[in-house]
């Protein structure tokens, strides 16, 4: 699977017309149990903990997570990239707005 994330790490965030942003990530020991849930809603429940405005879900699918699991990271980014390596979507996330987006990956791209 492919994932692809706007801003990560060290690299800068640009968009047309924009200056290049440096990314902010904060590094912590994070680990949360969650028990029958929608992927859709634990990522809007992460992002509300980590100080994220919005995510917008642009999937025609939702995926509901039978049973308990615990979601263990040390940023935003790697908790996000951990949690959609077994589906088929992408996350951009777009630091100066506190907005994540999530969507359906491309074919070409799987």
């Amino acid at each position: 699977m492919k994932f692809i994330f706007l801003i990560i790490f060290s690299l800068f965030l640009s968009t047309a017309g924009v200056a290049e942003t440096p990314v902010n990530i904060k590094i912590l020991n994070f680990n949360q149990t969650f028990s029958n849930k929608k992927l859709s809603d634990v990522i809007k429940q992460l992002s509300e903990v980590f100080g994220w405005s919005k995510v917008i879900w642009k999937s025609r699918s939702d995926y509901y997570i039978e049973g308990d699991f615990t979601i263990t990271g040390q940023s935003f980014v790697s908790i996000i990239q951990e949690l959609l390596e077994s589906y088929p979507l992408e996350a951009y996330l777009y630091e100066k707005n506190k907005i994540v987006v999530i969507r359906e990956e491309k074919l070409d791209e799987i």
